[in-house]
This record gives C-alpha cells, sequence and structure tokens, in this order.
C-alpha cells in the first residue's frame, strides 16, 4: 500500500511538472483563448488550465469545474490518424468514467470566437 501511495505521488509530481511547462508553452490559439475566457467568464464559472484527476492524470487545456466541462484548442496534429485516435480514447474516458464534459474547436474556432460566442460555448448566461 505504500508503495502505491509512493509512486501515485510521484507521478503527479512529474504530471504537475508537465502541466505547468505546457502553460508556460501555450500555443498561440490557447493563450488567445486564455484572454478571452479570462474575460467572458464570471467568477461563479471560474476555470483551470491543465486539469489532474484520479487514478488516470488527464491534461486539458481547459477545465470549468461548475460546468464539467473539459475544452480541448486542437491544432494541426489533431488531424492525424493516430492522435485523432488517442484523443477519442481520452475523451471517452473523460466522459464515462469521470462524467464530464468534453468540448473540441480548433486553433482558428478558439482565435475567431467573440466573447459573446465564449460565453455561450461555456453554457454562461
Amino acid at each position: 500500500m505504500a508503495s502505491t501511495c509512493k509512486s501515485m505521488k510521484a507521478k503527479k509530481k512529474v504530471v504537475t511538472g508537465r502541466v505547468l511547462k505546457l502553460r508556460k508553452n501555450a500555443t498561440w490559439a490557447e493563450k488567445i483563448f486564455n484572454d478571452k475566457m479570462k474575460q467572458a467568464c464570471p467568477v461563479k464559472y471560474k476555470f483551470q488550465r491543465g486539469f489532474i484527476k484520479g487514478g488516470y492524470f488527464a491534461i486539458v487545456d481547459f477545465y470549468v469545474p461548475s460546468r464539467k466541462l473539459c475544452i480541448e484548442v486542437d491544432g494541426e496534429y489533431h488531424k492525424e490518424p493516430e492522435q485523432q485516435r488517442k484523443d477519442r480514447h481520452r475523451d471517452n474516458w473523460l466522459k464515462t468514467v469521470r462524467k464530464l464534459i468534453v468540448k473540441r474547436i480548433t486553433n482558428e474556432q478558439a482565435a475567431k470566437m467573440t466573447l459573446a460566442e465564449v460565453r455561450q460555448f461555456v453554457k454562461v448566461k
């Protein structure tokens, strides 16, 4: 039991480091969408960058805990068949095991969204 706990703590530390690295090296579209989320979402719909939960550490671009909503801003490599397979597998896990809503948008969609569209996307009224 103690070794399992230690391995989980070690894994969480590695994943936390990866989350911080991904946040620091966000894509241009993630940066734009992050700014829009900050402006569009009131306090009760606060969002997080890089989400870690449970035994399977899922890292998502944005997470709105109050809506149980994961938002992924997908770049070009998400069009690759192998990446699409991985995305479907992870999305399925988030939906079925964690009971979360997963929404994906392209870099271009993230950049073009107005604040009103972001609010609607997150279902903030």
